[in-house]
């Protein structure tokens, strides 16, 4: 997949010409894939009494996402793209690792919220 279509899937047209986008060109010691050990992407949720009941009620992804995120969540897909920004971990990598269904919630939430201001 190129470049255009991976900046695309993860939403970072706005700010794509201000990251410097890595790309191994591998060895045999890397068996080729460009990499060198492994990096470590973490998503921590804190579940307080507000999240517990909705967690109850059976509230939507989308409301409970929100919340969470005035709480100072972060979601695994936005960690995982603070370390592309940091050239930390490349974009295709990223977007193979992380689920399609992480990536549209992440993508989603911020498209309802613009939508909602």
């Amino acid at each position: 997949m190129n470049l255009g279509i991976q900046i695309k899937i993860a939403g970072l047209q706005a700010e794509a010409d201000k990251i410097k986008f890595r790309q191994g060109t591998g060895c045999n010691r890397c068996r080729m894939t460009g990499f060198k050990g492994l990096t470590g992407i973490y998503e921590l949720v804190i579940v307080d009494d507000v999240m517990s009941e909705m967690i109850i009620n059976n509230a939507s992804d989308v409301k409970f996402r929100n919340y969470a995120s005035s709480k100072s969540y972060r979601p695994l897909f936005q960690e995982g793209l603070d370390k592309v920004r940091s050239g930390e971990v490349n974009l295709e990598e990223l977007l193979r690792v992380i689920s399609i269904v992480e990536r549209e919630a992440v993508v989603g939430t911020e498209r309802e919220t613009a939508i909602n201001v």
